[in-house]
This record gives structure tokens, C-alpha cells and sequence, in this order.
């Protein structure tokens, strides 16, 4: 289980991805190889703490850039998903 301060500083990772998401198709091998860097400088339980929809999300920008509603559906998705790491647990309460 991570710390409330490693889950801070996972969720501000992922919200400067999100937020960098590529618009254009031209993009997509830097993202691809961002998504990759980001994939790979993560400890096994950093990893395993990144929310289902939030890897969805950076695997399907592509989707995304072709489908709007899908991308917004995704987006909004792991921005919940990113909002339950920063809110602290209810087991710690």
C-alpha cells in the first residue's frame, strides 16, 4: 500500500499526463513513448496502484483522437479514478 505522500505524487504524475494527452495524430509516438518511460520508472507497487481506467486511458488516446465522446467517457473516467488517490482511505480514518 503506498503512502498518502507516494499517492499525491503518483496522482500529480498522472494529472500532468492526462493533461498532456495528445490532440493530434502526429503526436502519438511521442505519447506512446512518454506512456512507456512513465510505465517503466515505476516501482512493481507504484504500478499496481495506477487505477484500471487511468492504463485504459493512456493506452486508447488513439481512440480517443477519433472518437470524442470515447474520449471524454475515458477522461472523466480516470480523473475519478485519480481523485481516490489523492482522497484519503477510509481504512485510515
Amino acid at each position: 500500500m503506498l503512502s498518502r505522500q507516494q499517492s499525491l505524487a503518483l496522482a500529480s504524475r498522472l494529472r500532468t499526463m492526462i493533461a498532456n494527452a495528445p490532440t493530434e495524430i502526429g503526436q502519438l509516438i511521442a505519447w506512446y513513448d512518454s506512456v512507456e518511460d512513465f510505465r517503466k520508472s515505476l516501482s512493481p507497487e507504484m504500478s499496481n496502484a495506477v487505477p484500471e481506467s487511468v492504463w485504459h486511458f493512456l493506452a486508447d488516446v488513439d481512440i480517443g483522437l477519433k472518437d470524442a465522446e470515447y474520449f471524454g467517457w475515458r477522461r472523466t473516467a480516470a480523473e475519478k479514478a485519480i481523485n481516490g488517490l489523492e482522497s484519503p482511505s477510509k481504512e485510515a480514518m
